[in-house]
């Protein structure tokens, strides 16, 4: 049973090795119609294959409804 965790373990550890980290950035105005979108959280997620979604950030628009979002996460496909 301890053989069949470490290997285990290891594998799992080469896996995570086996991913790149991707990074990006978006910004934007969020419009309502012709009106700017004030107060409205905005969020990036990363799209995964094989495990669920990740939140890279989120943030609120400003007062013209203007945003600014970047993350970086591990990515395995």
């Amino acid at each position: 049973m301890l053989l069949f965790a470490s290997i285990l373990l290891s594998m799992i550890s080469i896996a995570r090795s086996i991913g790149r980290t991707q990074s990006t950035a978006v910004e934007g105005i969020l419009m309502c119609g012709e009106q700017q979108a004030r107060g409205v959280l905005v969020k990036l997620f990363e799209d995964d294959t094989l495990t669920p979604d990740e939140l890279m950030d989120s943030a609120e628009t400003d007062s013209h409804g203007k945003f600014k979002l970047s993350g970086s996460a591990d990515e395995v496909r």
